[in-house]
């Protein structure tokens, strides 16, 4: 058996993740939970499991107490299999029933359309809980689909304690259980902390001046250290005072998990500037492994000879190394030739630093540095903290508003996150997705509105992706780079970029159901199969994707 987590643990414990020979199933998370809902309320059902909730308590949003709001999943708690707690962590006997009396709710407020025959929007109350990747609003599928999401964006308050479901064990199904020492008390202090939190990062955030925001970042961090990746972010977001800012935060810390994230911050603000810096960071750090390598072991990386504390510091030391190389790595700056190279030398010069066990990347991302020295810098992109607060924003079209900037700087991850937030404001979200794809100039922000336009419309949206679809084929059959072009890396970035556009128009048709689009998918595979190599092996997704849309609506045309 793989136990997933000790119940104590359930506050922090992380659903990610798939192992070889079972599966971790998705299960209550309440901190992943309190930062991605809009809406925190204790409610109850009444007199009847209906979904159909009074609102108790608010801790977070803008309902208000004794208020009802209409959830439609919750109503299948009826069935008191459904409320069943058992023993031997949830898989023996069944010993009690929750009752629904006092439930605490993890919801994001969305619009489901755009408004009724009276112009008013449609609330439409979604778990918190639901994935990046799925629809919201995908036909028949959704009513199923939000349900089990739903039922781990709740927890039951009974005098016995609180329950919710979790996977106790791997391989194991979900399973309603008490939480044991996690409480009522300890998840509505939780929920303050995030938002005494989240109110402390925006008040400095907003302070209009760059250099007085850094500083009361910084200073922030150092009176909350907890809260420091916020403020690194905060602190990269801050104009011309970033490259300064970071600066100081790098000098002023031992190395760390955090000092990783200052670095590629450092790297991603300051672009070609950020150089003298990064070479700095290598060479102080090559004097750290100078003074301290000649003592290790061969095994030091998994503690031999050291303390459990000492291999930490190693481990972090070595993280802030290779960290701040990659940061180098392409960046073009010739000026840290001398010291990537004593680097290098120096690694290569003590068989236990040159581990055959895996540590040969240090060496060999000096050799990536010092082959693309002279090579033209990388475009920085500038980083900005905020969407998570304006994610928080209760009304869906004031939260769709104040996401908006928040689309277009940052870091993938970060503008990935964003997109996401927008389509869980529902179809308030959709005018800013079109706004995004009507842009004449095609960039990679296409194909994320393309992948959060579909999970925010559902299958209303295919008419739509069909139309964006077409016209995305129609420019690949006129396309004066394909002839010329040598391979992949040889088109424009708006080429490429409108190759990933109509792949994800295709991906989404698919696991929307949309079966409307069969002719034009079908027009688009012809096309494809068509194209001399290489074109046939660099474009395999446009082919699996029609290939998979025909084999389901339309086998004939394959």
């Amino acid at each position: 058996m793989r136990w997933t987590g000790s119940l104590p643990s359930i506050l922090g414990f992380l659903w990610i993740a798939a192992v070889a020979d079972a599966v971790i199933i998705p299960s209550f998370h309440a901190q992943t939970l309190m930062k991605r809902a809009t809406h925190i309320v204790v409610a109850t059902e009444g007199r009847s499991i209906d979904g159909v909730l009074e609102i108790v308590e608010t801790w977070k949003g803008d309902l208000a107490s004794r208020e009802t709001i209409e959830i439609p999943e919750l109503a299948r708690f009826q069935s008191p299999d459904l409320r069943a707690v058992r023993e031997h962590e949830g898989l023996g006997d069944v010993t009690a029933h929750v009752s629904g009396n006092r439930m605490i709710l993890f919801l994001v407020k969305s619009i489901e359309n755009p408004g009724d025959s009276r112009g008013k929007p449609t609330v439409k109350w979604l778990p918190a809980s639901y994935p990046d990747h799925a629809p919201i609003f995908a036909g028949d599928r959704e009513a199923r689909d939000h349900f089990e999401r739903m039922r781990i964006s709740v927890a039951w308050s009974e005098a016995e304690g609180l329950y919710a479901y979790v996977q106790i064990m791997n391989p194991g199904p979900l399973a309603l259980v008490n939480l044991g020492s996690v409480s009522e008390q300890s998840i509505r202090q939780a929920v303050r902390d995030l938002l005494d939190t989240r109110d402390a990062l925006g008040r400095i955030n907003a302070i209009p001046d760059e250099q007085e925001r850094v500083a009361q970042a910084i200073a922030h961090a150092r009176e909350h250290p907890e809260r420091a990746n916020d403020i690194v972010a905060i602190v990269a977001g801050s104009g011309t005072q970033a490259v300064e800012g970071l600066r100081t935060m790098l000098q002023s810390e031992e190395p760390s998990d955090r000092s990783r994230y200052l670095i590629q911050c450092l790297a991603d603000v300051a672009g070609s500037d950020g150089g003298t810096d990064l070479a700095w960071i290598v060479g102080e750090e090559l004097a750290f492994w100078r003074e301290t390598a000649p003592t290790l072991e061969q095994g030091w990386w998994n503690g031999k000879g050291i303390t459990r504390e000492e291999r930490q510091e190693l481990r972090d030391h070595y993280s802030v190394t290779l960290e701040a190389l990659r940061a180098l790595d392409g960046l073009g700056y010739p000026e840290c030739r001398e010291v990537v190279t004593a680097l290098r030398d120096y690694w290569r010069s003590l068989p236990h630093l040159e581990d055959p066990a895996g540590l040969t990347q240090m060496s060999e991302t000096c050799d990536r540095v010092l082959a693309h020295l002279g090579s033209e810098p990388r475009v920085p992109v500038k980083h900005a903290w905020g969407y998570e607060v304006a994610a928080a924003t209760a009304d869906p079209i004031e939260r769709a508003e104040a996401l908006v900037p928040f689309l277009h700087i940052g870091g993938h991850r970060a503008r990935e996150a964003a997109f996401n937030a927008l389509a869980q404001c529902g179809a308030a979200g959709l005018p800013h997705f079109r706004a995004i794809l009507q842009d004449e100039e095609c960039h990679l922000h296409h194909y994320l509105a393309v992948k959060y336009f579909a999970k925010a419309g559902g299958r209303a949206a295919g008419p739509e992706l069909t139309r964006l679809a077409a016209d995305e084929a129609a420019f690949w059959k006129d396309n004066p780079h394909l002839p010329g072009a040598s391979d992949w890396n040889a088109l424009p970035g708006e080429v490429r970029a409108r190759h990933a556009k109509l792949e994800q128009a295709l991906l989404a048709l698919n696991w929307l159901e949309y079966d409307g689009a069969v002719g034009v998918v079908a027009d688009v595979r012809d096309h494809w199969k068509g194209l001399p190599r290489p074109w046939c092996l660099e474009t395999g997704e446009i082919m699996q994707g029609c290939t998979a849309y025909l084999k389901k609506y339309a086998p004939e045309r394959l």
